[in-house]
């Protein structure tokens, strides 16, 4: 395989990336990814509706139908999952606490605020 940075890599050293890549992958982002998802998936389901009207084939259309709206909850739910991160991110950074004394000390007592208030969002989160 070729790259644009590293040129050509060997299918380990893809796999490792791409591992790599996944695992650093954040809440927001994947919920930005989901919810793109989900929209990307009703409109091919609705173009998939209007052809099998087209040709007249009622039968798949309320199947088609059913898994529009499942999409659709889908996407609604993940929307909403995307704006409450994006919130929570908004209030943690207006809750630093900056220190001018000591700048490596404020860097680190906002890294562990940071922490401290991403646990707290991500155990919300997982009893709603």
């Amino acid at each position: 395989m070729k790259t644009k940075k590293h040129g050509n890599i060997t299918l380990k050293e893809y796999m490792q990336r791409w591992k790599e890549g996944m695992l650093s992958i954040t809440p927001l982002q994947k919920a930005h990814a989901d919810m793109t998802g989900f929209l990307l998936g009703t409109i091919g389901l609705i173009l998939a509706l209007v052809t099998m009207l087209y040709i007249n084939r009622w039968y798949f259309t309320l199947f088609i139908i059913g898994i529009i709206w499942m999409q659709w909850a889908g996407f609604k739910k993940s929307r909403m999952t995307y704006f409450e991160i994006r919130n929570a991110l908004k209030q943690l950074e207006q809750n630093k606490i900056p220190i001018k004394e000591e700048e490596g000390k404020a860097e680190e007592i906002n890294n562990e605020i940071e922490k401290e208030n991403y646990k707290k969002l991500m155990e919300e989160m997982s009893q709603e």
